[in-house]
């Protein structure tokens, strides 16, 4: 897991996608937190389908927003829409996250049991939580690059 150059390091603090994905990586975050409670709690009552049925279709809605707008980020940063050399690994693994997540929404077109449907959304949350590990850990590790180098981080809060 590589870390960016400092050109590279400029074109994301200068990219307007940066703000859109430091606003929407923790909104998404907390949507997958409601909703795998809901989910959880389908599974062991029976009940609240619809409720838990709508969070997997926000959370669904979200991650595809932030894929779109994350390959304008890696196009800006890494000057490839996806797959960048830099970043594979990140665009591996998530598109491993968006066909899981997109499989739910097909098995609701086709009329997939509840059960079912909230299993997979099981599945593809595992898939998220992997690829949010590997996001977190290089924004980690790139916080303290970016700090060390004098930049101020998108996404941080000026008075903190």
């Amino acid at each position: 897991m590589s870390t960016y150059t400092p050109e590279q390091m400029e074109r994301r603090q200068k990219s307007k996608w940066m703000p859109v994905q430091a606003f929407l990586a923790p909104v998404q975050f907390f949507i997958f937190f409601v909703s795998l409670a809901l989910i959880i709690r389908f599974l062991f009552t029976g009940n609240g389908f619809f409720i838990a049925n709508v969070s997997v279709l926000v959370k669904v809605t979200v991650l595809w927003i932030m894929a779109v707008t994350g390959a304008f980020w890696e196009k800006d940063v890494f000057d490839h829409y996806a797959f960048a050399k830099e970043f594979w690994w990140e665009d591996f693994f998530s598109t491993f996250v968006l066909i899981s997540h997109s499989l739910y929404v097909v098995g609701l077109f086709l009329h997939w049991s509840e059960p079912t449907l909230a299993y997979v959304a099981l599945v593809a949350y595992l898939t998220y939580c992997i690829n949010a590990y590997q996001f977190v850990r290089k924004y980690v590790i790139n916080r303290r690059k970016l700090k060390n180098s004098g930049y101020t981080i998108a996404g941080d809060v000026p008075w903190s």
